[in-house]
């Protein structure tokens, strides 16, 4: 500009050539490009094709998979249950399954488990080990496996060794320091195409008034990550009682701390495994999987075997109340009562 002053150049050139040089500086470093619409339907029909088969990241469950549809960047997915109903499992199945059979680049903040304890779930999981086996070296030993348990063990450390997993177990970790994590990890091993949180209501935010405040905040900042990141985030969530209280199904009603959860999620994903323990009630041992909200996808449940610590296919059909209340009444109707002649 000095340059172009001195040497006389008319000014508006001058104006000009800055405009210019400020609008590249400006594309260079934008996120979020402004398109025209008519931009968009010259590709839509080829993004279409690409589309054509294509459910973005897996769970490796087929039945969720068709429920919950194409998982896109920018997705927040919440997975939200009870304490004890397998949603660390849930998400290490899903992480597992996207980086080990899909080539994806996951990245996983542990705010609750330390690394070690999520390593242990991922090599149980694919080893179809009861995690405590893995407390130590005698447990496995001295278990039923015997030296089978070693060679479990050996067949999934052979797969992940090479899968592109990475864990940060930050406690009480904020969405700043959480996008210097990503930016980092980025830096080291390639893109990100998956980022796992356990859990969404662990995450700090210091400059929040109260607790409903921080949890709605923390919400907000996720979706904002995702987005900005160009990656789906899914989330886990704690539920409040309410659905203990009463006995029922949870409902997005029932996320923990704050309403706000509900609308920024892209998907909501229930589990319910009401009888993990008891074998003499319906559906022990089953999990019924709820997809209670679900953009570009179809909300339904489905139903996955939870046993072990983990989740399975289920040829079996999760029973509902009412299905087994209707068995019983029937059952009541008729007990007793004598038909024909005596």
């Amino acid at each position: 500009i000095g340059n172009a002053i001195e040497s006389g150049t008319d000014v508006d050139e001058i104006v000009n050539s800055v405009e210019e040089i400020i609008s590249k500086l400006r594309e260079s470093g934008a996120t979020y490009q402004t398109q025209q619409v008519s931009e968009l339907v010259e590709c839509f029909a080829d993004n279409l094709e690409a589309r054509d088969g294509e459910l973005g990241i897996r769970t490796g469950f087929e039945d969720c998979d068709r429920l919950i549809g194409r998982v896109l960047p920018g997705n927040l997915v919440i997975v939200s249950a009870r304490p004890g109903q397998g949603k660390t499992e849930f998400a290490c199945a899903w992480g597992f399954n996207a980086a080990v059979h899909q080539n994806k680049n996951v990245l996983i903040f542990s705010l609750e488990m330390q690394n070690n304890e999520i390593m242990d779930r991922l090599v149980a999981l694919d080893a179809n080990l009861p995690v405590s086996l893995l407390d130590s070296a005698d447990a496995l030993t001295n278990s039923r496996y015997g030296a089978g348990g070693w060679s479990m063990v050996a067949s999934a450390l052979s797969k992940l060794h090479p899968a592109r997993i990475s864990l940060h177990d930050e406690p009480g970790i904020t969405l700043s320091k959480m996008r210097q994590v990503i930016k980092d990890t980025e830096r080291k091993t390639g893109k990100i195409d998956m980022i796992i949180i356990d859990y969404l209501q662990l995450i700090k935010d210091p400059s929040a008034k109260s607790r409903v405040e921080e949890v709605s905040s923390v919400s907000r900042g996720l979706k904002e990550m995702a987005k900005d990141f160009k990656l789906p985030i899914i989330s886990l969530a704690q539920l409040n009682r309410e659905c203990e209280k009463h006995d029922r199904e949870p409902r997005p009603s029932d996320l923990a701390e704050s309403g706000q959860i509900e609308k920024d999620a892209d998907k909501i994903i229930f589990l319910h495994c009401p009888n993990k323990h008891d074998q003499s009630q319906p559906n022990y041992q089953l999990s019924k999987i709820i997809f209670s909200k679900v953009r570009q996808g179809a909300t339904g449940a489905t139903c996955l075997e939870f046993s072990g610590g983990h989740f399975r296919g289920s040829a079996v059909q999760f029973k509902e109340a009412s299905d087994t209340n209707d068995a019983e009444q029937a059952k009541s109707k008729f007990a007793g009562k004598k038909y024909g002649r005596d």
